[in-house]
């Protein structure tokens, strides 16, 4: 087999996430990158000539079907279902930024495409895995160094969108693109992290609950600056439960958030980092003994930038592709990430903690 042809579909107007895809399959020999599209006319071919790309860009998405063996889907997220439906009736893999839909009848379907294209490799895009402090905690979370894990604290968000005269009416902030705002935009990462690094000792996530808020109400139409309704939230803190007990606290924010931090209390300590820096401290003990050490901070070993961006998550994918080996982040994971969210909008219609 030669290189596997891949194309991107939804080239951004604001910020854009194609650009990430693309810096990731750069650093992936066994792909090239030879077609974009934009279901807008022209601007996949304005998005190529403003990042100076040599990749084709296509107005007429059958021809850009022909083009490609797999896909990157980068649009607005009530589009991802219908564009994954139209890419694997063409015969073509599937790789979805996150979350995987805006609703769960839309993952429902997502789902039901996945059995209905068993040779078909459909994946989520959840790529803090490869955060180069995140897989290295992973690494000794694996070799067991907290045992059961019983508490999990995130927190994450970004400070662009706090710009409120700056920053327009993009469609991540209207629920009928979105679907729920830093609740899902965030807060599916770190469900998965919760999942991906809590899991293996504590169990899928059973219960939760939730508040959110949008403290910035209204900002300009991206057109004609006239003030439109924000109808989604820009923050939010969830609360939950795993199956094996472990408590998870986590909290987002689009307007502002002082840094990007994690903490993890087990059996056998504690381990703790703030992703803008290099290192990460562990407060380690015998299991359930007590402490006889001081907390040791330890530098993020440079192995694990290899993988960071979309460079990892990316690579799966083509792997998966070439060697037909089943994804981690399938779209059934997706899914389980898209139960969880809409049992955290039904603890904020109800006011009250849901079960998964």
């Amino acid at each position: 087999m030669g290189k596997i042809r891949v194309g991107i579909i939804g080239t951004g107007f604001t910020v854009g996430i194609a650009n990430a895809h693309i810096g990731g399959y750069k650093n992936i020999p066994e792909c090239e990158l030879t077609a974009l599209y934009d279901v807008i006319p022209g601007r996949a071919k304005e998005f190529a000539q403003k990042n100076n790309s040599n990749i084709s860009p296509y107005d007429d998405f059958n021809k850009f079907l022909e083009a490609v063996d797999a896909i990157s889907i980068c649009t607005h997220n009530s589009a991802h279902i219908d564009m994954m439906e139209k890419c694997f009736a063409a015969g073509k893999h599937v790789i979805c930024e996150k979350p995987l839909t805006a609703t769960l009848a839309d993952a429902d379907n997502a789902l039901a495409l996945e059995k209905k294209y068993p040779g078909l490799v459909g994946m989520v895009v959840f790529n803090y895995r490869e955060k180069p402090g995140i897989a290295q905690i992973k690494a000794m979370l694996d070799e067991g160094k907290l045992g059961k894990v019983f508490l999990f604290r995130y927190i994450l968000g970004g400070n662009r969108i706090g710009n409120a005269k700056g920053v327009k009416l993009e469609w991540r902030m209207q629920k009928d693109l979105s679907g729920s705002g830093a609740l899902a935009d965030f807060g599916c990462h770190m469900l998965e992290l919760a999942d991906y690094l809590a899991g293996s000792s504590a169990g899928k996530i059973s219960h939760v609950g939730c508040f959110t808020e949008t403290f910035i109400t209204q900002r300009g139409d991206i057109e004609t600056g006239q003030p439109r309704a924000v109808t989604n939230d820009d923050t939010a803190v969830i609360i939950a439960k795993t199956e094996g007990g472990c408590l998870c606290s986590l909290a987002t924010s689009r307007l502002a958030v002082p840094h990007e931090s994690i903490e993890i209390c087990g059996e056998g300590g504690t381990i703790s980092h703030i992703l803008q820096t290099g290192t990460l401290t562990a407060h380690l003990k015998e299991h359930n003994g007590p402490f006889t050490s001081r907390p040791e901070v330890i530098d993020i070993d440079e192995k694990y930038n290899a993988n960071a961006g979309h460079t990892g998550v990316l690579k799966e994918f083509i792997n998966c592709i070439l060697t037909g080996e089943k994804p981690k982040r399938s779209l059934e994971h997706g899914h389980y990430i898209q139960r969880v969210l809409d049992a955290l909008e039904r603890s904020l219609e109800t006011n009250s903690m849901i079960e998964v």
